[in-house]
């Protein structure tokens, strides 16, 4: 399996006029949208931790912000297919995002040392019996690229295949035998939307000096998350981490983007059970 070396480490990238005020942790430049989520806690000082997640939906951000409130959750920031940065929470304040985990020292805490930021995306999909791509729930979506749209020609092959080892280990942890991928589908991460997200990130790392990793939602809590995702390249986003400040976590904590452990067998049980996805047990994302 492919490692991240440090050589693979690159400076910050240029993130234009994306900025952050760090008094009152509200987000500013191009493309920056404010909607307040309605439930924010107390205050977050020097976050650690970078986390990932995609909404498990096909609306907006603002649609997904809307959900957050009504299930009164929320994320510091929701990143719009189109590029849009949409912010919920001020930087300054916790965000109810993480849910109960564990990843390196942190144990059902993480929603006090991290920034939390959703990406709109459907996540895994499924071919019905009509051949039309069906969600987590078991509803119909069309006008949602996958994968296996951009690979065409390779429509019998399974997920690692497709999108490579370090993809894979995305989603079926060490320890576990790794089921058949054949027939789920992912959401494709638009081009805008993940240049977004790498300035985001960039920015971040830049103006809090505090963060030291960069992780997915999947990292924190394997037993019953898989957001963001194999189509997610967590790699490309610690790539603008700098060196001396990544914590690589060794044997039983998972290194940034790439294998970790898993406490319960029933995670690829539930990963490939439609049943449990349509009852909505891991298709929805936020805690």
């Amino acid at each position: 399996m492919a490692q991240l070396m440090i050589a693979d480490i690159k400076p910050p990238m240029a993130f234009g006029d994306l900025d952050v005020n760090m008094r009152t942790g509200v987000l500013s430049g191009q493309g920056v949208r404010q909607s307040r989520c309605t439930n924010i806690g107390r205050h977050l000082v020097d976050p650690q931790v970078i986390l990932i997640h995609f909404t498990a939906g096909p609306g907006t951000a603002q649609r997904s912000i809307d959900a957050m409130n009504a299930r009164n959750v929320s994320a510091h920031i929701v990143v719009d297919r189109s590029g849009d940065i949409w912010q919920g929470v001020p930087l300054t304040r916790t965000a109810y995002h993480a849910g109960n985990g564990n990843w390196g020292i942190y144990r059902n805490n993480l929603n006090s040392h991290s920034i939390g930021i959703e990406t709109c995306n459907l996540g895994p999909m499924w071919r019905n019996k009509r051949q039309l791509l069906i969600d987590s729930y078991g509803i119909e979506r069309i006008g949602f690229p996958t994968v296996r749209d951009a690979h065409r020609n390779a429509k019998s092959l399974d997920v690692k295949t497709l999108m490579g080892e370090a993809a894979y280990n995305r989603i079926v942890k060490k320890g576990v035998e790794k089921p058949d991928f054949t027939n789920v589908e992912w959401e494709i991460f638009p081009e805008e939307q993940l240049k977004a997200l790498q300035r985001l990130c960039s920015m971040l790392v830049t103006r809090y000096p505090s963060i030291r990793n960069i992780i997915g939602h999947d990292d924190y809590a394997p037993q019953r998350k898989i957001d963001p995702g194999p189509a997610m390249r967590l790699e490309s986003l610690l790539g603008w981490m700098p060196e001396s400040r990544v914590i690589l976590y060794q044997d039983d904590h998972r290194r940034p983007g790439y294998t970790g452990s898993l406490n319960s067998p029933d995670y690829v049980r539930n990963l490939v059970t439609s049943r449990t996805f349509a009852a909505g047990n891991i298709g929805r994302d936020i805690v």
